[in-house]
């Protein structure tokens, strides 16, 4: 089960939750925080069952974009 950092500019506090939600109803992710201040999320997520464009797609659903974290 990996754990991926991603970046989300410019994430509202007010979205946090609608985002959260929307990427931990996606089967295979256990486990996603956000961050509003740092732009960020991790997410714990079973890469058999889930891919990470999946998890992108999801937090582009809520109008943000998601970038790999480095």
């Amino acid at each position: 089960m990996p754990t991926q950092k991603l970046w989300v500019r410019g994430l509202r506090r007010e979205d946090e939750a609608r985002v959260t939600e929307r990427v931990r109803a996606i089967p295979g992710v256990f486990f996603v925080v956000l961050n509003c201040g740092a732009e960020c999320a991790e997410v714990d997520f079973e890469d058999d069952r889930v891919s990470l464009e999946e998890i992108r797609a999801a937090v582009r659903e809520c109008g943000y974009e998601a970038e790999i974290a480095g």
